[in-house]
């Protein structure tokens, strides 16, 4: 059965198509942040708060938000088959995991693009991941 919104969607069910699209968005978020850091510091954003800067003057929010969305989805991926199944979850993951290195290690996210509003590849994972996950949710048609 395939998604009537993302058919290319069904392609990630193995756990180890998850697992290579976790690890390569992951990897992929961090060697941008670094190498934005390192070359094109004028153009990176220090976010010290969550989406839209909010709650920047409480570090420990964004930190403590990130770390439980990470538990919530680890805990329902174990525990809910169609869940665990979802092609979206994998992206969620590393857009959370990849912005809570930031905080933990830095006090701060680093955006360093601008598109209307401060970004990294973490945001466009959560966002990409969001679409995908909801896709699935739709009904199957065969």
């Amino acid at each position: 059965p395939r998604s009537t919104l993302f058919p290319y969607t069904t392609l990630f069910r193995s756990s180890t198509d998850r697992v290579s699209i976790f690890s390569i968005a992951f990897l992929l978020d961090r060697a941008t942040k670094l190498l934005a850091l390192r070359y094109f510091a004028s153009c990176v954003y220090l976010n010290h708060g969550i989406s839209f800067s909010l709650f920047k003057n409480s570090p420990w929010v964004g930190l403590f938000m990130s770390l439980l969305g990470i538990l919530m989805l680890s805990f329902l991926s174990v525990r809910n088959e169609k869940f665990r199944r979802n092609a979206g979850v994998p992206l969620l993951l590393a857009g959370a995991i990849g912005n809570l290195v930031d905080r933990f290690f830095y006090g701060y996210v680093v955006d360093w693009f601008y598109v209307g509003i401060h970004m990294n590849l973490a945001d466009v994972w959560l966002c990409l991941g969001v679409l995908v996950f909801i896709a699935n949710l739709q009904p199957r048609s065969v």
